[in-house]
């Protein structure tokens, strides 16, 4: 009898869920033709890419998994990232409007740098200045977006 890795095949399962629900979520939208995509075309082609690697996840796991040894246990749950980088995103989130793209960022990268227990202050600065000097170049400069690097709070 063959063994079937439940945790894969499950994960599979999901896939094609998550995949079959944005492709029915994205219904109304108009797709059309690679030559001429539509708003709908990209969602499409993205649940179809999620749904088809569930597949292939879920047909693989029916080959049999390799069993994990006793002495393998699964690692603690690294709370201080997770704590650190949702609220990194929820920060951006909340303040790019009001801070712009400037402080809003360096706060958000800040935290970011700082869910990993070797990273040091002083590079995380330098590195979030670097990043966000490089996305004011690109998004502020380059595409020309809406976008503010000192926001209302700074100049009313």
């Amino acid at each position: 009898m063959r063994k079937v890795n439940v945790e894969s095949l499950a994960s599979g399962l999901v896939l094609v869920a998550l995949g079959a629900f944005f492709g029915y979520s994205g219904r109304a939208l108009p797709t059309t033709l690679a030559g001429n995509m539509g708003p709908g075309y990209f969602p499409l082609a993205l649940s179809g890419v999620l749904g088809l690697l569930g597949v292939v996840l879920a047909i693989g796991s029916l080959r049999g998994g390799r069993e994990q040894p006793s002495a393998v246990r699964p690692a603690a749950v690294p709370w201080r990232a997770l704590i650190l980088l949702s609220a990194a995103f929820l920060w951006f989130a909340i303040t790019v409007r009001p801070l712009g793209l400037g402080p809003a960022l360096v706060a958000a990268l800040m935290m970011a740098c700082l869910a990993s227990p070797r990273s040091r202050w002083q590079s995380s600065l330098l590195l979030s200045l670097g990043m966000t000097l490089f996305a004011w170049a690109i998004f502020i400069k380059g595409l020309k977006l809406p976008v503010r690097l000192l926001g209302p709070w700074f100049f009313g």
